[in-house]
């Protein structure tokens, strides 16, 4: 999230007197940062062996519709002796393109600050004002705050049915009806669901009425919830995830409730799910296996209040606590074969649900390590680990305790991205080694023999390929090593490619070649195919270098990356202000593939990049 400065011309209405609190000794710049203090705090407690209490009820949401701003019949007359103004000082959750399964509820906070003279007034909202509307919430209430004072504004929201990216803006507005600039904004992905989701089970009926929450933004309580997508690119080895409630919130005792449910996706409302279940103070668990491929999965869990979810014990997301609707999600590399998903959950007070999911990431940033003590990648392994890289000469020892220094043998897999083109792949080995590409068998060297270098040309269309490594050894010295570098020629221009979305997803709507990567749109759009606002673009070109050490620097509104063969060097991938140059020394020899992404979100846009040796 970013802040935008609009060209808004403010009408100041003069009904009222208004108390304004000037700071000691204020002059230029911001005032001193006080402490952040949320607006209002109000969590459930931790679960212990006490009661919990009870949430505060909120006011009712208003209407799913655009807010007309209409002043209070008690305006207050504006103070000309100080000044209004906010700044954004962080996000607190949902990064840019937060990926977020469709109707399901999350929520959003900022933090912000007064930066100007004046107190914010008893009366000022947190309005929605343009963009994508996700729910029904399009006003927050916010308690009076003072210059310099920090605080988080949270408001909850519901992520559209179908799949795209959405964005959301919001501004505060005054007592006296007046909005401040700048806007801020949250911006998400919906994905393209990938399985069949999963209908309620009837153990936990839909309750209506009710609503819960922090009081910074209104919890909508009771609404029907549509089920969150199920896991993707696993299949179960069970029936349905065996459920066990609790009538506390410790997960303790004989359990009052045993079900078997489809999925994890449950909207209790302020209601019990199901008989001998309190609607409060209550604690479940699920548990269900599951045939994995192996690969990197990225696991979500939505939750009112706490939830912690485990693969085969080991805890992916531990988020034991009070909470109002948070989304949370971790990574894990799971190897092949069945594993055990378990998920706690308790509730303290009021709302109450939960959805669980999970899918595979496309691309992975380590290589999945698989080691078994026998020389035929047979039978159970002994260590699965991330490897930053294939390329390792053990000499005679192992590769990890747990192994033998002779007679193991490893399998390496890693998801990559790859640009169009001829690659040279370099392999070293003593003893075996094979080399598969998208399934294909491209190196065969499965024979004993001392350390040897086998090369091999392979043409990759652009876009995400998988490389297995497999690999023995059979006695004295190990060395398993793979590098590739693509066939390039220099070329004079950047191919620049421009996308009608900031996730650089789909077609490019435009190509063309561009000599220097230094543009300054302002609010205007880059091309008359192209929107003024939410675009990005990639840009590619293949780079003689000289041997040297060079000082890449990027500058942008909003997001930019630069990458070198596929290793980023610079990621700045959020909002910005073009506020500052991003730098990064780089060591290069020869042709080299330099990719430059970039995205704007709204309002001004602008994006440089440039290198020189140092």
């Amino acid at each position: 999230m970013k802040q935008k400065l609009l060209p808004i011309s403010l009408i100041i209405l003069f009904v009222a007197n208004a108390s304004c609190s000037l700071l000691p000794g204020s002059g230029s710049g911001l005032p001193t940062v006080m402490p952040v203090a949320e607006v209002p705090s109000q969590e459930n407690l931790p679960p212990t062996d006490t009661a919990v209490p009870s949430k505060t009820p909120l006011p009712t949401l208003l209407p799913n519709t655009t807010p007309t701003i209409i002043p209070g019949d008690s305006t207050p007359t504006p103070d000309p002796s100080c000044e209004y103004d906010i700044v954004f000082v962080a996000d607190v959750n949902i990064a840019d393109d937060t990926v977020i399964p469709p109707d399901v509820n999350f929520k959003k906070t900022w933090r912000v600050m007064n930066a100007g003279t004046c107190r914010w007034p008893a009366g000022s909202d947190w309005i929605f004002t343009h963009g994508d509307q996700m729910g029904n919430n399009t006003r927050v209430p916010i308690s009076p705050v003072d210059p310099g004072e920090v605080i988080d504004i949270t408001v909850l929201l519901l992520a559209p049915t179908d799949p795209g990216t959405y964005t959301s803006y919001w501004q505060l507005q005054l007592a006296d009806g007046r909005i401040l600039s700048p806007e801020f904004y949250v911006r998400i992905v919906v994905p393209i669901a990938t399985a069949t989701r999963p209908p309620r089970p009837t153990s936990a009926p839909t309750q209506s009425g009710g609503s819960s929450g922090d009081g910074t933004g209104g919890d909508t309580g009771g609404s029907t919830s549509t089920p969150a997508p199920t896991a993707t690119a696993t299949s179960s080895a069970t029936a349905g995830w065996a459920g066990s409630y609790y009538a506390n919130t410790t997960l303790t005792g004989t359990p009052v409730l045993q079900s078997t449910s489809s999925g994890i996706n449950f909207n209790w409302g302020t209601g019990s799910p199901g008989s001998g279940v309190p609607s409060d103070n209550f604690s479940a668990t699920w548990t269900r296996t599951f045939d994995f491929a192996l690969g990197t999965y990225r696991f979500y869990a939505t939750a009112d209040d706490g939830v912690r979810v485990y693969v085969d014990g080991t805890a992916v997301i531990d988020e034991w606590h009070g909470a109002t609707s948070n989304t949370y999600s971790a990574d894990a590399t799971i190897s092949a074969g069945s594993h055990t998903v378990r998920v706690e959950y308790y509730e303290g007070s009021g709302d109450a649900n939960l959805q669980v999911w999970w899918s595979e990431t496309s691309t992975s940033s380590t290589w999945v390590g698989q080691y078994w003590s026998n020389r035929d990648l047979s039978g159970a392994t002994t260590l699965v680990r991330n490897d930053t890289a294939v390329n390792f000469d053990w000499g005679t020892g192992s590769p990890d305790s747990s192994l033998p220094v002779d007679g193991f043998s490893a399998r390496w897999t890693r998801a990559l991205s790859f640009s169009a083109g001829t690659y040279t792949f370099k392999a070293t080995m003593d003893d075996g080694m094979r080399i598969y590409i998208d399934s294909t068998l491209v190196l065969n060297e499965w024979t004993n023999g001392a350390e040897r270098v086998r090369t091999f040309n392979r043409d990759l269309t652009a876009g995400t390929h998988t490389i297995v490594v497999e690999y023995y050894e059979v006695e004295s010295d190990a060395v398993a090593k793979l590098s590739w570098e693509q066939d390039l020629d220099a070329t004079d221009a950047w191919v620049a490619q421009f996308y009608a979305n900031a996730t650089l997803t789909g077609s490019p709507i435009v190509t063309k070649d561009v000599d220097t990567i230094d543009f300054n749109w302002g609010q205007n759009a880059p091309d008359d195919d192209v929107p003024a606002d939410n675009f990005s673009i990639r840009f590619t070109r293949q780079i003689d270098f000289a041997d040297d050490t060079y000082l890449f620097s990027a500058s942008a509104d909003d997001g930019i990356r630069v990458m070198v063969d596929g290793v980023i060097v610079i990621d700045q991938w959020n909002p910005s202000g073009d506020s500052q140059p991003y730098q990064a020394d780089v060591d290069l020899d020869g042709v080299h593939t330099i990719v430059v992404e970039y995205y704007d979100a709204a309002v001004s846009a602008k994006v440089r990049f440039s290198y020189a040796p140092k």
